[in-house]
């Protein structure tokens, strides 16, 4: 009867593991490519997801994640943003702003942390978000291909806006470089855990990273060319045995890149132009200097609260609340984006939530910088750990000084952080 009761708990684990696999994966999908199908499945997929990831853990008895210091400092993050709510400009578009963002990414958060944290769930995460990644560039060079051949190219043409009778999404150019530059330190890692035998799966990554590239240069997101070209420099002092080999099969293939990249210069007249004046746009005022201004005096005018969550509090001499309908004459305006991450914090949360946030990532980061350390000597570990530093390097210190980065995007990446801990055999930072 116990043997019987043992072999039915494990059957019910291995269920809601693969409930909570795909519940998790369809919630991704909405995070990383703004699909805009399924109705009100987006609102609820995040629960679903959540709920089946902590009846896993209870069912497996694994609470390490809620005694480490990752969970500690988002969870205090979480909890200040609501309890900064009634203090809001409107505390009834915070109270959905802040369900919708934070408590979403704590959310994805545990879920990255219960998809990532075996080999096996691992290897099922990297090859879904090979297919995300795929599925986003087949979204750009559709969209690239369609309007140039309709003649309707712009000067940003190349980002995803796919109208399919299976499928419609659309992404901001810099969003679309945003999120690739994310994805190719985890294809590098990938790339080095492939074993010799893996060459249909080292040709797949390569592929992937190789269309990657051209891509961010083809979005003529200037801050997506810098981001993509800093962080390539600290995989040079990456501390794996066999990073040289890699790094000169990358360089080759860069060859490749660069000279797709030359082609798409003599046949698209929208890239030379945007890169003849790029030195030009870096050396005037950019119009960011304004939007800093108005919000740094938005700041001052409540700097310990902020004015509340939720892109609909905006600020102009005063602040107040737009409509739906409003968004893109106020946009043309004033760009009620603040495109800095810090004070985009300020504006919403003030310095106590400043303070909290900050916490997070720099509990976050400082975990990843010790996850290199512990992991020395198993190079394929390590390539995970260094990943993830990579993406705080380009994703929050260089993309989140000129755009705002999503917090949905952050916690994806910091639970894939807490999971690896927990794949290589290591403690969680703080417990």
């Amino acid at each position: 009867m116990a043997n019987f009761n043992i072999s039915d708990n494990k059957k019910i684990t291995q269920k809601v593991l693969l409930l909570s696999r795909i519940s998790t994966y369809i919630f991704l999908a909405y995070i990383l490519t703004d699909v805009t199908a399924g109705g009100d499945l987006k609102h609820i997929i995040p629960y679903i997801s959540f709920s089946l990831s902590m009846l896993y853990m209870i069912l497996r008895r694994d609470f390490q994640l809620f005694r480490s210091s990752l969970f500690y400092a988002l969870a205090g993050y979480v909890v200040v943003s609501y309890l900064l709510v009634p203090f809001s400009f409107d505390p009834g578009i915070s109270l959905a702003a802040t369900n919708k963002n934070i408590l979403n990414s704590l959310f994805l958060f545990v879920a990255m942390y219960v998809h990532t944290s075996s080999q096996k769930e691992t290897e099922l995460m990297m090859g879904y978000l090979m297919f995300i990644l795929a599925f986003v560039l087949f979204g750009a060079y559709y969209t690239s291909f369609s309007e140039f051949n309709a003649g309707i190219a712009g000067r940003h043409w190349f980002y995803p806006n796919v109208k399919l009778a299976f499928v419609k999404f659309k992404m901001h150019y810099n969003g679309f470089a945003m999120l690739v530059n994310m994805f190719i330190p985890l294809m590098i890692a990938s790339l080095i855990q492939v074993r010799a035998d893996e060459k249909r799966k080292k040709s797949l990554v390569i592929i992937l990273l190789v269309l990657s590239v051209v891509a961010v240069f083809l979005s003529l997101s200037r801050g997506g060319w810098a981001v993509l070209i800093i962080m390539f420099v600290p995989w040079a002092f990456y501390p794996g045995k066999n990073v040289k080999h890699i790094l000169t099969s990358l360089g080759y293939y860069g060859i490749i890149t660069f000279l797709l990249i030359g082609l798409v210069w003599v046949a698209v007249p929208s890239f030379r132009l945007t890169i003849a004046q790029t030195g030009e746009q870096f050396r005037t005022v950019n119009e960011r200097t304004v939007i800093w201004h108005r919000v740094v005096r938005a700041i001052e005018a409540s700097p310990l609260y902020g004015w509340g969550l939720g892109d609909r509090i905006v600020w102009d001499e005063k602040p107040y609340v737009i409509k739906e309908e409003e968004k893109k004459l106020v946009f043309d305006k004033i760009g009620y984006h603040s495109h800095n991450m810090i004070l985009h914090v300020l504006y919403h949360q003030g310095i106590i939530g400043l303070f909290f946030f900050g916490l997070f990532i720099g509990t976050s980061f400082l975990s990843a910088l010790r996850g290199i350390k512990r992991s020395r000597g198993n190079a394929a570990d390590q390539a995970f750990f260094f990943s993830v530093v990579c993406i705080f390097i380009s994703l929050l210190f260089l993309h989140g000084m000129i755009e705002i980065v999503y917090f949905t995007w952050i916690c994806f990446i910091i639970g894939f952080l807490s999971g690896q801990y927990s794949r290589c055999g290591l403690a969680l930072a703080g417990k």
